[in-house]
Parts: structure tokens; sequence; C-alpha cells
């Protein structure tokens, strides 16, 4: 009789006890993916291509950007919002085929990811003359999901060829989220070369065409500007790219790029809608191609660069601005003409004043 009693109290005690450990469980999960940096079955990591240089030991500086996020798959009009769609295609001529299309969502879905702030995900590196991978720990993400980790790296990898990083996952994961750093050796030639309107046709004086051709046009190249890209390359030469466009255009840009220009290194611009990159993405891009092709520069000190943009917008006056400045560095510069841009002589001359004409020349480059 007494055992009968307590059989309520005994279930009651281990209901009591399994809600404890559901809480509890629940409560430390979050700590647990902290602690072994593991990413989430919902979650996303894209490794942006990077270069690494050599240090005064022999070692590698091995810079690892990486941005962390967590993809929106429900419809594209419900997260965009019906109004919104519809101003889109009145303001800019887009058909309702063409905004239902699934080119247009690929290409808008990395702005409307959700970021994951906060995430130290562990990493391998691997290389041909690496008998085992190393492990390492990512820095903490911002915001924006994004995070730049500086490793050191003293494998017998020789100079010129890639290394692999791979995001170490839970067990039973089957995903793969892989990324390449380049070891550029100290002396050289580099080409720091822009994207729209360069390699890749855009149109970035008429906005309309900019728009559609960003997010709802096959990417067309500049077949003759990567033929002189690949010849460039063939000469030893090794490729920076670098764009005033958002990060989110990368994971839909990187098939462009592997298929039509040399691989190298791509640095675009942050935008977030909700911190001061917003506002900084509406200034002027000529400071940040000033200050990122400045700091690709005294990365290789010993490097001979070779500029190549368009006269679309400004890089006319950033190369020029910036081989004023690293005058012992900038060997070359290449600007492609672009049919409605200001191609008048006195503004080549303006913008390379002070300049060796032997310096900079102005090219057709057809698509």
């Amino acid at each position: 009789m007494n055992k009968i009693k307590a059989l309520p109290t005994l279930l009651y005690l281990s209901l009591v006890a399994a809600v404890l450990v559901i809480l509890t469980f629940t409560a430390a999960l979050p700590w647990y993916r902290e602690w072994s940096g593991s990413l989430r079955a919902d979650e996303s990591l894209v490794f942006l291509p990077t270069s690494g240089a050599r240090n005064a030991d022999g070692s590698w500086t091995l810079p690892v950007h990486s941005w962390i996020f967590e993809r929106e798959d429900g419809d594209i009009s419900r997260i965009l919002g019906r109004r919104a769609i519809a101003e889109l295609a009145e303001q800019f001529g887009v058909s309702e085929r063409e905004t239902k299309s699934q080119l247009f969502r690929d290409r808008i879905g990395y702005f409307l990811v959700d970021n994951k702030r906060g995430r130290r995900p562990y990493v391998t590196i691997s290389s041909l003359g690496q008998t085992l991978p190393v492990e390492a720990r990512l820095a903490r993400s911002g915001a924006n999901g994004h995070a730049l980790t500086r490793l050191t790296w003293s494998g017998p990898d020789r100079e010129g060829s890639w290394l692999t990083l791979a995001a170490r996952l839970p067990k039973g994961d089957r995903r793969s989220f892989i990324g390449q750093i380049k070891l550029i050796p100290q002396e050289g030639l580099s080409v720091i070369c822009d994207i729209d309107d360069t390699i890749k046709v855009s149109n970035v004086l008429d906005k309309r065409e900019l728009l559609r051709n960003i997010l709802f046009r096959p990417q067309r190249p500049v077949r003759s500007m990567a033929a002189y890209l690949h010849e460039l390359e063939r000469k030893g030469a090794y490729f920076h790219y670098v764009s005033a466009a958002p990060w989110q255009l990368y994971p839909t840009l990187k098939p462009f790029l592997d298929r039509n220009v040399p691989r190298g290194t791509v640095s675009l611009r942050y935008f977030r809608l909700k911190d001061k990159s917003f506002v900084d993405f509406l200034k002027s891009s000529r400071d940040y191609k000033i200050n990122t092709i400045s700091g690709i520069i005294r990365r290789y000190p010993k490097h001979r660069f070779h500029l190549i943009g368009d006269s679309g917008e400004h890089d006319p006056e950033v190369y020029g601005e910036i081989a004023r400045r690293f005058a012992r560095q900038v060997r070359a510069i290449t600007i492609r003409r672009v049919e409605g841009a200001d191609n008048r002589e006195e503004r080549f001359r303006a913008a390379f004043e002070g300049l060796p004409d032997s310096l900079w020349q102005v090219r057709q480059f057809k698509p």
C-alpha cells in the first residue's frame, strides 16, 4: 500500500528531474556551441579569398576573412514585401516574371540573410606540403557576421601556392565550407584590378541598367580584358580584385570570376542597413578604393604593381593618386575606355598629372 502511495510522488519527482535536465541542456547548448566552435545546422560560412605575406623569419601571416550567416529561405516577396517588389518593378522597368526568377532570388538572397554575431568556429588549414592539417580558431564574428583572423603559418609550402581552409563541423554534418589563401612571395608583379565595367559588363553610369545587370541578368565578361589578364598571369603576376560593390554579391560573383579571370584575392565593401556601413556605402567609392589599394601595396613593399580599371567613374583619378603616393612600386596603369564616360584627353592628363606618359595607357577593350 505504501508503495502505491509513493508512486505519484516518484512520478512527480521524475517529471521535475526531466524538466530540469531539459532546461539545463537548453541553457547549456549555446555555451557548448560557443565552446566547441561548431556551426549550427542552419548556419553557413563563406571564406573570402585573401593572400598571405612572408615574414622575416620565413613564416607567413595569413588573414582569414570569414562571413557567418543564416539563409532566409522564405518567399522573397514576403520577405521584401510585395509593395517593395512592385516599386522595384515600376522604378527600374523590371517585369513581374523577372522578380520571380531563380536568378533574382539567388542574387537578392544574400542581402536578406540573418548575420550571426559572436561565432568562433574552428577551421583546418591544409596544403600539398603539409602531411596533417593544422587546426585554428577564428576571431569572433561581428554584428555583420564578418571576422578577420590573422594566423601564422610555418608550413613547407612553395611561394605562389594556395592553402585550403575548411570549417570544422559537428559529427554527422555532411556540409562543406571551403576557402583558399594565396601565398604571395616578397617580390614579384601584382595586378590590382577593378571589377565592374573592367572585367564584367555592369553599365555603372546608367543606374537602371546597373541594377538590372546586378540582380536580373547573367553576368557578362569583358572578354578582351580577360584575355589581357591571362596574358599577365603567364608572366607570373598575382591578382587582387577590388570593387566598391557590397560583400553580399560575392557568393554569386565567385563563379563568374572562376570562369573568366585568373584567381586572386577579392576586396568588396561592407553593407548593412543597421549600422554606419550603410551611410558609408552611400558615400563616394573613391576613398574606399584609395584606402583598400594602399593597404595591399603596403603589405607587399617589394612588389611591382600594375593597376587596371575603367573610365566609367573614379579609377583614373584613384590610380593617379595611388601612383603618386607609391611611385617606386606602381609601374603601369591601364584604363579601359567605357562608352558614354568622360573620355576626354584633358581628364586623363589631369588624373595622371606629374606622372610619366609611359606609365599609363587608355585602351579599348571590347566585351
